[in-house]
């Protein structure tokens, strides 16, 4: 179950590096510093 997860969590740091890099640039941006730090967090 842990091995699926780590999979689904890489898949997710995929799609957001490819798909929402710019995004995540411009959040960054705008947002507080302590948001980005969840929002890697959460893809950990």
């Amino acid at each position: 179950m842990s091995y699926n997860r780590y999979k689904n969590t890489q898949k997710r740091k995929n799609y957001l590096l490819i798909h929402n890099k710019e995004k995540y640039d411009r959040v960054s941006i705008i947002l507080p510093k302590g948001t980005k730090e969840k929002i890697k967090r959460l893809d950990i």
